[in-house]
């Protein structure tokens, strides 16, 4: 497109969005508007296409990530490390946008796998954090059982004194 650009045979924006019924930026433009200047099933509507995916796959690991550090927060997990790993993917996901008009498929490939690699580690970490405190509880159980175990002792210990000396 930058070749075509210095030709004004592509006129940037309006090539793509149109000039009246503004086509408001999606993934679904690369199959609808590739197909003008482009042949269908073609190696340039395939790379649109391609695009498109890489974006639907992003945007979809990176839903599922922020949903579970959400609902892990709200179940009380401390998942600091894990917001700010968001944050990451969320600026790659965000830089994708612009780039996309570059058709720089490489760079795009890049800032997908590190979407990708991220929300991955994302899920690992809160998937270790959740089997960890899994753990915990299954030990406290143990505590508590020790804990009224001792209690009842103590508590048998005291009516056997007060048996044996029922003045004191």
């Amino acid at each position: 497109h930058a070749k075509l650009t210095s030709t004004s045979k592509f006129s940037e924006c309006i090539t793509c969005h149109s000039q009246h019924d503004v086509k408001k930026p999606s993934r679904e433009l690369y199959g609808e508007v590739c197909v003008r200047c482009h042949t269908a099933g073609g190696k340039e509507v395939q790379q649109g296409l391609r695009m498109s995916e890489l974006f639907r796959e992003a945007e979809q690991r990176y839903g599922i990530a922020e949903k579970l550090v959400r609902r892990s927060s709200i179940e009380g997990l401390f998942v600091e490390d894990e917001e700010a790993l968001l944050e990451n993917v969320k600026s790659d996901l965000v830089e994708m946008g612009p780039i996309q008009h570059t058709l720089a498929i490489p760079r795009i490939q890049s800032l997908h796998d590190n979407v990708i690699t991220t929300a991955a580690k994302i899920e690992g970490s809160i998937h270790r954090k959740n089997t960890h405190l899994h753990w915990r509880k299954i030990a406290l159980v143990g505590i508590w059982i020790f804990f009224f175990l001792m209690i009842l002792a103590l508590y048998l210990q005291y009516l056997n004194f007060k048996h044996e000396h029922p003045g004191d």
